[in-house]
C-alpha cells in the first residue's frame, strides 16, 4: 500500500510538473511571436546602419 501512495504521489508531481512547462512553453511561444513582430517593424522603421556603427 505504502508503495503505491509513492507512486501516486509521484505521478501527481510529475504531471503537475508537466503542465507546467506546457503552459510557460505557450507563454514563451507568445512572447517570442511578440517579440518577432515588434524586432521586424523595428528593422523596418529604423535606418539600418553596418556592423561597424558607420553609416
Amino acid at each position: 500500500m505504502r508503495l503505491y501512495l509513492e507512486t501516486q504521489k509521484r505521478r501527481r508531481i510529475h504531471d503537475a510538473l508537466k503542465r507546467g512547462y506546457l503552459e510557460m512553453a505557450e507563454v514563451n511561444l507568445h512572447i517570442a511571436r511578440e517579440s518577432f513582430m515588434l524586432e521586424s517593424e523595428a528593422m523596418e522603421i529604423l535606418p539600418r546602419r553596418k556592423v561597424s556603427g558607420v553609416n
